[in-house]
């Protein structure tokens, strides 16, 4: 955010979730809705369907993302406390989980989906996204043509059906904008 209010560049497209700190520097332009997803072995052995039900399990996390903070946090409330372990990427913690460290990843749903997608059959991610929020396009408040011109062009992408489309391209339907 630093570097686009100091006009390093002119707008920031990366997995930005609207919030209210974030709105209070930059304008952003919701453009989809993502939430956590919860990658596994394929086959589920671990009969895992909700947050829950990683209690006593292992959980490879990216460091300092929503997920780790999602993990301790569900963790505190189990009676079996959740393993969290922590690497500094998250196709690093994917690979924990493919040779066995783990029971489960949390990651973003189209990063933890595109994971299932890669894994050559070893991975599937669950269906349903967890804590899903919009994610944003940054501009600088004082960009207000900016700000109009990206508005529009995702508008015309949606009324046209483009956006659609592309999702459905990478089977991420329930990310859409409501």
């Amino acid at each position: 955010i630093l570097a686009l209010q100091t006009d390093e560049f002119d707008s920031i497209f990366s997995a930005m979730t609207i919030n209210p700190e974030r709105e209070e520097q930059i304008d952003l332009i919701p453009y989809i809705t993502v939430g956590t997803g919860i990658l596994v072995p394929t086959g589920n052995p671990n009969g895992i369907e909700e947050l829950s039900d990683l209690c006593g399990l292992t959980v490879a996390v990216q460091l300092g993302t929503v997920q780790e903070t999602l993990a301790n946090d569900t963790s505190a409330s189990c009676t079996e406390a959740i393993t969290v372990v922590t690497f500094d990427t998250n196709p690093l913690a994917v690979a924990d989980l493919r040779t066995g460290g783990a029971d489960a990843n949390l990651a973003d749903f189209p990063v933890a989906y595109l994971d299932a997608q890669e894994s050559d059959g070893d991975l599937e991610v669950l269906p349903n996204q967890i804590d899903a929020a919009p994610y944003g396009i940054g501009v600088r408040k004082e960009s207000a043509q900016l700000r109009a011109v990206l508005e529009q062009a995702l508008q015309a992408i949606i009324a046209d059906g483009t956006y659609a489309a592309i999702l459905a391209a990478w089977d991420l339907e329930s990310t859409a904008l409501p």
